[in-house]
């Protein structure tokens, strides 16, 4: 039986059914809290093959910590905690050098890795830098080189949670929970940070606009920013989340409101960031809504109109995806996890193929982030609860 794919401005189609998972999820390290405890969000590689991720909770002081991951010659991988977060806590046991990452790493061409938490700092989060060693086997360099909400009423924003984003001349971007996207650009006496677009301006719950900017931003070829807001979208209400481009221009930056989420069958709740296909077209989830009230996938079309791929069943085990997608160009095939399912409420990983069939390749684990791949095309993630001792692990997906 073919399932006919409806087309309106956000409405979720239902599948007719879910294919069978021939996929294999293999997992590569398992944490032991000591080491790191709840890893939150996507990995990313070096140009060797190690990879590097943020772990919310555990290490030395139990405040999160940065992670390596290197390949052995036996299939294994090898674990080194490269930072322990709380290292610099004041009189009052704030951790100024951060704490809690719950969002992936970037890194550039020297090997240096960026990332944000959320909390700690002497405002409300900060933007750390960590250098790799001169030697083999001596200690990573870690510094604060942005520290958020330290001027008056936050204007700069507060609580970065995404993961941020590279131009090609090696300023960063990001996004807070202070309802801002910033640009960080590096200079002799370090780094300066420049406010681009501050959200919901008239006040809650007029946010036409977007509110709460939770994903990090997407550059497009022309240098745009794409990105999606959790909710808002609706100057009578507080809305269900937008999808927004942001323009450079002479005088700054100009936000355009690409399509608005409002709820019930129509999805809401954005989380996730933009990917984009060949073609223009820009895919990512809702937490929520859909036919089935468990959340989908969606594809933005060049011209804003946007079509359902996929609105999830629920009872497959997936339910609530809070991370985009990643794309197979080869196949057009989507790959992500989902926060929730049926098995206890521990998340899933499906894929979805060109033709918007779904398939659950595994339920359980929790698993956090999207997925990222390796030149061989196989996938890697994190659970955030899974693994042999129940404090999360990294996976392997081989297609």
């Amino acid at each position: 039986m073919r399932c006919p794919v409806t087309k309106l401005l956000v409405l979720f189609g239902v599948l007719c059914g879910v294919a069978l998972a021939q996929d294999q999820v293999k997992t590569l390290y398992s944490f032991s809290s000591s080491d790191g405890h709840a890893p939150q969000d996507k990995l990313v590689f070096d140009n060797v093959g190690n990879l590097y991720g943020t772990t919310e909770h555990g290490g030395q002081y139990n405040y999160g910590t940065v992670f390596e991951l290197s390949p052995n010659a036996d299939g294994t991988w090898s674990e080194v905690t490269l930072y322990s977060f709380c290292q610099d806590p004041n009189q009052y046991g704030v951790c100024l050098d951060g704490n809690s990452p719950t969002a992936g790493l970037v890194t550039d061409a020297e090997g240096n890795l960026y990332g944000v938490t959320p909390l700690g700092g002497p405002g409300y989060g900060v933007v750390f830098e960590l250098s790799p060693p001169s030697q083999s086997g001596g200690a990573w360099d870690y510094q604060v080189i942005y520290d958020f909400c330290t001027i008056e009423q936050c204007q700069d924003g507060a609580m970065p949670g995404a993961k941020l984003t590279f131009d090609d001349s090696g300023n960063l971007y990001g996004t807070t929970e202070g309802n801002t996207v910033f640009e960080l650009s590096p200079s002799a006496s370090g780094w300066i940070e420049t406010t681009l677009f501050t959200f919901c301006t008239n006040g809650y719950p007029h946010c036409a606009d977007g509110n709460l900017p939770l994903a990090a931003v997407t550059f497009d070829a022309a240098g745009n920013l794409y990105g999606t807001t959790e909710i808002g979208g609706s100057s009578k209400g507080e809305g269900a989340g937008v999808v927004y481009k942001l323009t450079p221009g002479s005088t700054g930056w100009t936000e355009t409101v690409l399509t608005t989420f409002s709820g019930g069958k129509r999805g809401g709740d954005l989380y996730g960031a933009i990917n984009f296909d060949s073609a223009g077209n820009m895919y990512s989830t809702a937490f929520g809504g859909g036919t089935n009230d468990a959340g989908g996938v969606f594809r933005l079309s060049p011209s804003n109109n946007a079509e359902t791929l996929v609105s999830f069943l629920g009872s497959d085990g997936n339910i609530g995806p809070t991370a985009g997608v990643l794309l197979n160009p080869k196949t057009n095939t989507l790959y992500g996890t989902t926060s929730g399912g049926e098995n206890g409420g521990a998340g899933s990983l499906y894929k979805v193929s060109s033709k918007g069939i779904v398939t659950t390749i595994a339920v359980g684990g929790n698993p956090k982030g999207a997925l990222i791949a390796d030149k061989h095309g196989n996938l890697y993630g994190t659970y955030s609860t899974g693994g042999q001792y129940g404090y999360g692990a990294v996976f392997e997906i081989i297609p």
